[in-house]
């Protein structure tokens, strides 16, 4: 999963504590069990960072007041985290993350925008060269992805969506599975 001499020109170098690596390592081993069970991957949606505290695919993270669970919950109208992954699952929907670190953390937009689109060109360009299908962006509020310099992902990109504003995703996701 990793080489950690790739990280040495991140800008989020400072958030590997050991702590956050057995995080990342655990998550991504959910990523791999859940992209197992999808029979075929129509659709990514992709975020800008694995989060603090929550995961997508961690049934015990807990959406109860926010977060995307939460906000694709609400615009699917599904009531449980379990559900909701079956139901992507069953779409062929993936949740993926340009960064393994929570971005969130570091001290300006900027920083998290070159973090983001750091690590996705170290370590995830094979999964968006070996899927062919459109994205979903959903990022924070004026971050996203650097499109001048990944155009390979850019051209797949069908839809843009604010973090917190994921009004239509729905019929986003429906429209470009098909």
């Amino acid at each position: 999963m990793f080489n950690d001499s790739k990280c040495k020109s991140c800008h989020a170098l400072r958030l590997r504590t050991v702590e956050q690596m057995e995080k990342i390592k655990r998550w991504h081993s959910m990523f791999i069990l859940e992209l197992n069970q999808i029979e075929e991957i129509k659709l990514i949606l992709l975020g800008e960072s694995y989060p603090k505290n929550l995961y997508f695919y961690d049934l015990d993270s807990n959406y109860e007041y926010g977060g995307l669970m939460y906000n694709l919950r609400q615009e699917f109208g599904v009531s449980l985290n379990a559900d909701m992954i079956k139901l992507f699952r069953e779409l062929g929907v993936i949740v993926y993350d340009c960064a393994y670190c929570p971005l969130c953390k570091l001290d300006n937009k900027v920083e998290q925008r070159h973090a983001a689109t750091y690590c996705l060109k170290s370590y995830k360009l094979d999964f968006f060269n070996k899927y062919n299908v459109p994205i979903i962006t959903f990022f924070p509020s004026k971050r996203g992805l650097l499109k001048r310099e990944l155009p390979e992902i850019s051209r797949k990109i069908c839809s843009e969506y604010k973090f917190d504003s994921l009004f239509g995703i729905k019929q986003s996701i429906l429209k470009n599975i098909q």
